[in-house]
């Protein structure tokens, strides 16, 4: 028994901007959370009866026609995967209506003649109670693991001393120099990211690196929220839930949430409302673009990210504009030129400009003031080495891990939102990555991958809400999505979560000795302190890295479990590196402390 596909003519092609009817200018935020009745869905005839008519017309041969005024669609900018009804397939989702909106989400099973039942499609409060438990579970995993990092120790990473450090600068009003990454270097001369100011009222209230870490999984589990909303909108309750899931349990977040914090924590959530707010209102949003714009803020090579969006911006004009235009819809010059006039393409081209106005401005202008070195602090990781090919070119086809990295991200799309333009933003970052010489680039682990995580479920959504396939063949597309995620996250942190294995297999014996010692130290210091001890003795201390102090005079020192001493004690090993008395004061299961007499 099958049900019809009740779709507007106009929510085929929810990407190519609005209609030649609609008002130049015009904000109808729309809102994610609007999940009622909205413009973009065309309602639903009510015969006497009080039942729904079907849109499309039926023929003698019962074939369903279609509505006079529906246009052909852009065909760079969605897919050709137009197919017959699957008689086995289930209706068609439609957008999250409100309580008094009757199109049907899915068939509730055939009533007593046979004939279909619908089921009332989820209401306004019903998407945002999923879309907030969505978020809410995936906030508890992420904080219970990286609850479970600190506690046992587990540092992958300096980064997380460093940022910690940055944040205890911002949070007594100081220039964030971080002597973790040498002495007296200011952070902003390492990456350009000045929204991490953020970070010092939050580490005011709660002076500790895991603040960092908490702060991270509840921006990346907001993120979620406008992804999950837009899903369900676009996709129907069941399906919007898939999506939604897979987005929050995506390796990409899971492996910077293992990873511990970075600036990416930031960029995650703004990309994430801003395409889904983008998407959702057809591209008339002031919003979306304020949030695509912040980008630029959290880290320099985000400029071209923001580039990226606002070109897929301008070409969906463009696609709009030509289909106005011609009736093969080709993009000639003179319809960019009607885009460039249109609200969408402005901001588009505007939103290009700024993004790489400002990348330029970071690398060639800002980072190099405040480097030591006068210029761009990496610059050196797109030189040449042995770990790449020598010719240009093949550096993004070698080795082999960047394809896995590649093959991850398109399942990551359901395979079928490689079609979709805003796959596209995913290029910048892939350049950069792929291109470099550092191997933790290229492959899925550590959060390089994170900002793509947003940009291939909108991917997947886009394409999905567009494809005039069966619900069957939709409901595949976001499963892989699904399976793919999780599934590789499980080998990963979500594993270790389950399990209990490495990192989290330290003895609570162990644990209590680390902690023990963070105390023994006390504040007041200038400390050297080996990797793992970094980001708990920021607050109160003035923190080097046993291999960045240079001539700072330090009078404490703390380790844990490793050959940074060659053997010795501490107390030993720092009068042999700087001279004077030192006081063993802590030494347990091979944690130490030592101070100067």
């Amino acid at each position: 028994m099958t049900s019809s596909e009740k779709t507007s003519p106009e929510s085929l092609d929810p990407i190519a901007g609005p209609s030649p009817e609609a008002v130049p200018g015009a904000e109808p935020e729309s809102d994610l959370h609007q999940t009622g009745s909205d413009r973009e869905t065309e309602p639903a005839r009510q015969t006497g009866s009080g039942q729904e008519t079907e849109p499309a017309r039926q023929t003698g041969s019962g074939q369903e026609t279609q509505p006079d005024h529906q246009t052909g669609s852009d065909p760079a900018a969605e897919p050709n995967l137009e197919s017959h009804p699957d008689p086995e397939a289930e209706p068609d989702a439609e957008s999250c209506a409100g309580p008094e909106s009757q199109v049907p989400q899915q068939s509730a099973g055939p009533s007593k003649d046979g004939t279909p039942v619908a089921a009332v499609a989820p209401s306004r409060a019903a998407a945002h109670i999923l879309a907030w438990s969505i978020a809410a579970l995936s906030a508890f995993a992420y904080i219970l693991y990286s609850q479970l990092q600190w506690r046992t120790f587990a540092t992958p990473s300096w980064d997380l001393g460093i940022f910690t450090e940055l944040a205890k600068q911002y949070s007594q009003f100081d220039a964030p120099t971080v002597d973790i990454k040498g002495p007296e270097f200011n952070l902003l001369g390492d990456h350009f990211h000045p929204l991490l100011v953020l970070l010092g009222p939050v580490y005011k209230l709660f002076p500790s690196g895991l603040t960092l870490l908490v702060l991270q999984d509840l921006l990346f589990a907001l993120g979620s929220v406008p992804i999950t909303l837009l899903a369900v909108k676009r996709l129907g309750k069941s399906l919007g839930a898939v999506v939604g899931i897979g987005y929050a349990m995506s390796w990409g977040l899971w492996s910077a949430v293992e990873s511990q914090f970075h600036e990416i924590a930031f960029a995650v959530p703004l990309l994430a409302y801003g395409l889904a707010r983008w998407l959702d209102t057809k591209g008339n949003s002031r919003s979306a673009l304020v949030a695509v714009g912040l980008l630029v803020f959290v880290k320099e090579d985000l400029g071209l990210t923001v580039c990226a969006v606002g070109l897929v911006f301008l070409w969906q004009a463009w696609g709009a504009a030509a289909r106005t235009d011609d009736r093969f819809a080709i993009r000639s010059r003179a319809s960019l030129k009607k885009a460039l006039s249109s609200p969408q393409g402005k901001a588009g081209a505007r939103l290009a400009a700024w993004g790489l106005a400002w990348t330029l401005l970071a690398i060639l202008v800002i980072l190099p003031i405040f480097n030591p070195e006068g210029g761009w602090e990496y610059t050196n990781r797109l030189a040449q080495n042995d770990a790449v090919a020598s010719n240009f070119l093949l550096r993004f086809f070698l080795p082999a891990t960047k394809y896995a990295t590649l093959l991850l991200l398109a399942l990551a799309t359901g395979l079928v939102g490689l079609v979709s333009p805003y796959v596209w933003i995913m290029l910048p970052t892939l350049f950069w990555r792929f291109a470099g010489n550092v191997e933790h680039y290229w492959g899925w682990h550590w959060h390089y991958s994170a900002i793509l995580v947003p940009i291939a479920a909108i991917a997947l959504i886009d394409a999905c809400s567009r494809w005039r396939g069966t619900y069957r063949a939709r409901a595949a597309a976001a499963c892989v999505a699904l399976a793919s995620n999780v599934g590789v996250a499980w080998f990963g942190p979500i594993g270790q979560l389950v399990d209990g294995r490495t990192p989290f297999s330290v003895s609570e014996e162990q644990a209590r000795a680390g902690r023990d010692a963070v105390e023994a130290l006390g504040t007041g210091h200038n400390v050297v302190a080996n990797l793992p001890m970094l980001a708990y003795s920021v607050p109160g201390n003035r923190v080097y890295w046993e291999g960045t102090y240079g001539k700072a005079k330090i009078d404490a020192v703390i380790f844990a479990p490793s050959n940074s001493t060659g053997g010795l004690p501490a107390d030993v090993w720092a009068e042999q590196k700087f001279g004077g008395r030192w006081k063993l004061v802590y030494s347990r299961l091979n944690y130490q402390v030592a101070v100067r007499q």
